[in-house]
């Protein structure tokens, strides 16, 4: 048995043991170690995934599945839409120069 199995949750700091219950303890443990006096700023998922959100977005876009790719992402039909004709502006805007 690991001396790591004799932490216990309860005992660590508020943001550890938020850590510790999303990712796991051994995890928590590796990042404590590796990322010694690292502050850490995790920004909303929201913001942080939109760029992958939005290519995968375009990339699936059928022209009919604005309501699924919405409920996939988490995202609005509107937003879906607006995202859609923005690139296809951008695509046309690009090639006339």
């Amino acid at each position: 048995m690991p001396w790591t199995d004799k932490i216990n949750i309860e005992q660590l700091p508020e943001d550890y043991q938020l850590l510790a219950r999303t990712i796991g303890m051994e995890a928590t443990v590796r990042m404590a170690n590796e990322l010694k006096s690292v502050h850490l700023y995790l920004k909303h998922p929201d913001k942080l995934f939109l760029p992958a959100k939005n290519e995968w977005i375009l990339e699936k876009f059928t022209g009919g599945n604005q309501r699924l790719l919405a409920l996939e992402v988490g995202v609005s039909e509107r937003y879906v839409y607006d995202l859609v004709a923005e690139s296809r502006e951008k695509s046309k805007q690009g090639s006339l120069f």
